[in-house]
C-alpha cells in the first residue's frame, strides 16, 4: 500500500516539474498515464473549471454506497481485473478456457470505491480534506483540468486493489481494462507489490492507446499485434507474450454462432457511430471521425448505385440501437439506399449476413478476419493506421480508386481465396482449433 501511495505521488511530482519520457517503465508509465486520453469522462471535462470539485462528489458518493458482491470475488491464487462488473462472466469463462484454470477472483473497476471498508473510507475522507489546498492549486496551474482530478480517483482505486489482492492473497491478475489511460502506472504499481500481471489487450493494433506497455506478460488477441510488439520494442516493457484469441470468441460459440456460407452480392457497412459520438460529446479520435463515416458510407452507397443487383447492409453500432428512432432518421437524412441489419441481434452473430464488409477501424473487423469472412478497412484521416507492415496491411483501403477495386474483387472471391490472396489466412481461428475442440463451428 505505502509502496502504491508513494509512485502515484511521485508521478504526479514527475508530471508537474520534469519532462517526461519513456526510457523506463516508470517514466513511460507517467507519459501514458498524463499523455493519453482517459474514455471515462468526456472531452469537456478537459476544460471543466469545477472538476476537481465534481471528482469529490464522484469519490465521496461511490464510497458511502451500498455494495453488493454477488460473489464475484472469491479467494484464489489468480484474479481478473477489468473496467465494468458486468462482463465478469465474459471474462472468467475466457480465462478458464484459455489456462485450463478456475479463475475464480474477479474486480470490477466500476465497484472498487464501493468495496472501500470504514477504515480505508475515513483515511480517504482524511486524505481529501488535507490534501485539498495543494490539489486545488495544483489543479488551477494546470492547463488540462481533468489531469488532477483523473489522479486522485485513480491514486485510491490502485491503492483499493492492492488491499483487495494483498488480502486475498492473490498473486496473478488478468488485466483487461488495458486502454485506460492509467493501465501502466496501475501496472507497475501492482508489480511492484509482487503481483504479476497478465495484459490482454483486446483486438485493436497496439498502436493506439497501447504503443507503451507496462506488464509482466501480454496476451496477444490478435495476429497482427505480435507484428507491432516487435516493432515496438523500446516501449514495451514486458517480459513474455503469448497468443489468446479475440475476447468475445468463447462468449460468442456460446451463444450459437456458427461459421456460414454468406449471401452473393452484399456489401456490410458496419457503423461505429462516430456521428452520435460526436453529438454527444464522447471521445474520437479527434480526426473529424463522425464525417469521415459518413463520407465512407456515401461512398458505398454510391457503389451500390453503379454495380445493379449489390445490396447495402448498414450494422448499427450498440450505442445507436438505444434511440433507434433518432438513428434511423439520421441515416434517412443521408438519401442513400441500404437494408438494415437486424437490431435485436448482435452483429457478431450476423456475420454471414454481408459477403463483404467494410468499415473505417472497429474491432469487429478484426473478429470478423479472425472468423475467416472477408473484410476492407478504410482508415480515412489515419494514413499510418497499421503502424507495423506486415501482411494484415493487404486489407487496408488508401483511396477511393482502391475502395472500388478492392470491393469488385472481393466480391468475385470466395472467402478462401480472399484470405489466401491477402496472406492472412494465419489471422483466422483455423490456426487456434485447439481451443475450440468441445465446439461445432460450422
Amino acid at each position: 500500500m505505502l509502496i502504491t501511495f508513494f509512485y502515484y505521488h511521485l508521478a504526479l511530482l514527475d508530471y508537474l516539474f520534469f519532462k517526461q519520457n519513456t526510457n523506463n517503465p516508470f517514466h513511460a508509465s507517467v507519459f501514458t498515464f498524463f499523455g493519453h486520453q482517459t474514455f471515462r469522462f468526456p472531452k469537456q471535462s478537459m476544460r471543466d473549471p469545477l472538476m476537481l470539485f465534481r471528482m469529490y462528489k464522484i469519490i465521496l458518493s461511490n464510497l458511502f454506497s451500498p455494495f453488493y458482491d454477488n460473489g464475484h470475488f472469491l479467494i484464489g491464487d489468480a484474479a481478473i481485473f477489468d473496467s465494468s462488473s458486468n462482463t465478469c462472466n465474459i471474462r472468467k469463462n475466457y480465462v478458464t478456457q484459455l489456462t485450463n484454470t478456475n479463475t475464480n477472483g474477479f474486480i470490477g473497476r466500476d465497484k472498487l470505491l464501493k468495496r472501500a471498508t470504514i477504515l480505508q473510507s475515513i483515511c480517504i475522507v482524511m486524505y481529501l480534506m488535507l490534501a485539498f489546498p495543494y490539489l486545488f492549486l495544483t489543479f488551477l496551474c494546470v492547463k488540462n483540468k481533468l489531469h488532477i482530478p483523473i489522479w486522485l480517483l485513480n491514486l485510491f482505486e490502485a491503492l483499493l486493489l492492492i488491499s483487495i489482492l494483498t488480502k486475498y492473497k492473490t498473486r496473478t491478475l488478468y488485466f483487461f481494462d488495458c486502454y485506460q489511460n492509467d493501465a501502466n502506472l496501475l501496472a507497475f504499481c501492482l508489480m511492484k507489490n509482487k503481483i504479476y500481471v497478465n495484459k490482454i489487450p483486446s483486438e485493436v493494433p497496439l498502436k493506439f492507446w497501447n504503443k507503451i506497455m507496462v506488464a509482466d506478460e501480454l496476451k496477444f488477441c490478435f495476429r497482427y499485434q505480435e507484428d507491432e510488439f516487435k516493432s515496438f520494442q523500446e516501449t514495451q516493457f514486458v517480459k513474455a507474450y503469448a497468443h489468446w484469441l479475440p475476447e468475445m470468441s468463447f462468449n460468442l460459440l456460446e451463444r450459437g454462432f456458427k461459421i456460414s456460407s454468406t449471401p452473393k452480392n452484399t456489401i456490410g457497412f458496419y457503423s461505429s457511430g462516430m456521428w452520435l459520438r460526436a453529438k454527444l460529446g464522447r471521445i474520437d479520435f479527434n480526426d473529424d471521425a463522425h464525417k469521415n463515416e459518413n463520407y465512407l458510407l456515401n461512398n458505398l452507397a454510391e457503389f451500390t448505385r453503379s454495380h445493379t443487383g449489390i445490396k447495402l447492409i448498414l450494422f448499427l453500432h450498440p450505442i445507436e440501437k438505444v434511440d433507434l428512432q433518432q438513428t434511423i432518421a439520421h441515416y434517412n437524412a443521408l438519401s442513400i439506399h441500404y437494408e438494415l441489419a437486424e437490431t435485436g441481434i448482435a452483429n457478431d452473430m450476423q456475420f454471414h449476413k454481408a459477403d463483404v464488409a467494410v468499415m473505417l477501424y472497429s474491432t469487429i473487423s478484426y473478429e470478423r478476419i479472425f472468423w475467416g469472412y472477408k473484410t476492407l478497412i478504410y482508415p480515412i484521416g489515419h494514413n499510418d493506421f497499421f503502424a507495423v507492415e506486415s501482411n494484415f496491411t493487404n486489407v487496408l483501403l488508401r483511396s477511393e480508386e482502391s475502395l472500388v477495386q478492392r470491393l469488385k474483387h472481393a466480391l468475385e472471391q470466395t472467402s478462401e481465396d480472399f484470405l489466401i490472396a491477402n496472406h492472412i489466412s494465419n489471422y483466422t481461428y483455423t490456426n487456434y482449433l485447439n481451443f475450440f475442440k468441445k465446439y461445432d463451428l460450422r
